[in-house]
């Protein structure tokens, strides 16, 4: 869990769907690298969202640049979160 990255995106205005998503992905990043793989069901869980909300607030995300999408394998992927990250 990185504290940082979520505290860091509290401060990126975005609309609510897109936040909740990305405080998430910061929740679950490792601190060092931003880096996180939870499942698409387990962000909808955790937002109170659709899992299809949840990927449209991805693509919203990765378009505006403060994620990295990385397909690992069939059914795997490992977000990278740049909010507050300093990349």
């Amino acid at each position: 869990m990185s504290s940082h990255r979520v505290n860091q995106a509290w401060s990126i205005e975005l609309r609510h769907t897109e936040k909740i998503v990305l405080l998430a992905l910061s929740h679950h990043a490792v601190m060092s690298t931003g880096e996180s793989s939870p499942k698409i069901s387990r962000l909808a869980r955790d937002c109170g969202m659709s899992e299809s909300a949840v990927r449209d607030s991805i693509k919203s995300l990765e378009a505006a640049g403060h994620i990295v999408v990385m397909p690992i394998r069939r059914g795997v992927t490992q977000f990278r979160v740049k909010a507050g990250g300093g990349e």
